[in-house]
C-alpha cells in the first residue's frame, strides 16, 4: 500500500471519529495521516497533483488544530460559567451543548423540574433532537415534575418515546415532586447546570415570528449557566 493510499485510509478513519465527537482519537489519525500524505507529497512529480494533495494537507492540519484544545480538555478538570443576560441573544441548546457531545456518550439524564407545559416539552424534544445527532447515543433519562393534567404530559411524553425509539434511542421518564435543581449529567464526564434549566428563553410573539424555530435569534431570561467537566 502506497503512502497516499495509506494517508487516505487514516484520514477518512479522523473524519470519522471527529464527526463523532471522539476527538482524542481522531487527532492520533489526524497526525498520524498528514505525516503519510506529506511523505506522498515528497514523492509526487505532479505540479497538478501535488497542488491538489497540498490543499488536503493544509486542510487537515488547520482541523487538527481546531480540535486540539477539545483533546486538551478532556485531560483536565474544567469550569466555564457563562452569564446570560435579561433579554440577551445569541444562545441555542447546540452552542450551549455542543463541547459535551464528544467521545463515546451514551447516556444523558436530564433534572429539570419544569418539563410540564407544552411549551417546555417542546424544548426538551429540541434538546433530544441535539442528541440524536450523536451517533452513539443510547438512552435519555429525564426526572421532573408533574403537570396538574397529567394525561396531557403523559400523552406528549410517549409520542417523544416513540420518536426516539425509530433511533434506536430509550427514553426514560420518573417525577419527583421535591425535585429543585436544574442538571444535565452526560456519561462522558460533562455536567452543566443552567439556573433556568432548558426554559431559559423567552416567548415569541407567535409561530410566524423569527425566533419561533431558531432559538438563538431569541431574547433569554436572566440566568447562569455552569458547565464542568472531570478529566
Amino acid at each position: 500500500m502506497s503512502e497516499l493510499e495509506s494517508a487516505t485510509k487514516v484520514l477518512t478513519r479522523a473524519v470519522d471519529l471527529d464527526n463523532n465527537h471522539r476527538y482524542k482519537e481522531a487527532l492520533i489519525c489526524y497526525q498520524e495521516g498528514t505525516n503519510l500524505l506529506m511523505l506522498a507529497l515528497k514523492k509526487e512529480t505532479d505540479s497538478t497533483k501535488r497542488l491538489a494533495l497540498r490543499q488536503k494537507l493544509d486542510e487537515y492540519l488547520s482541523r487538527g488544530e481546531v480540535i486540539k484544545p477539545l483533546v486538551q480538555n478532556l485531560s483536565e478538570k474544567h469550569h466555564e460559567r457563562i452569564e446570560v443576560k435579561d433579554g440577551e441573544r445569541g444562545y441555542c441548546y447546540k452552542k450551549i451543548f455542543e463541547k459535551c457531545l464528544f467521545g463515546n456518550l451514551t447516556e444523558v439524564r436530564v433534572e429539570d423540574p419544569y418539563v410540564r407545559t407544552h411549551h417546555q416539552i417542546q424544548n426538551f424534544v429540541r434538546f433530544c433532537e441535539l442528541l440524536v445527532h450523536v451517533s452513539s447515543m443510547k438512552k435519555i433519562k429525564l426526572l421532573t415534575g408533574q403537570h396538574q393534567d397529567r394525561s396531557m404530559q403523559a400523552e406528549k411524553f410517549q409520542k417523544l418515546t416513540d420518536s426516539l425509539k425509530q433511533c434506536g434511542i430509550t427514553l426514560d421518564i420518573s417525577y419527583s415532586d421535591t425535585l429543585h435543581d436544574r442538571e444535565i449529567t452526560f456519561d462522558n464526564g460533562w455536567v452543566v447546570k443552567i439556573g433556568r434549566g432548558l426554559d431559559m428563553f423567552k416567548p415569541v410573539k407567535d409561530n410566524c415570528s423569527v425566533g419561533h424555530f431558531d432559538h438563538s435569534l431569541r431574547a433569554c431570561h436572566e440566568t447562569t449557566i455552569d458547565l464542568y467537566k472531570n478529566g
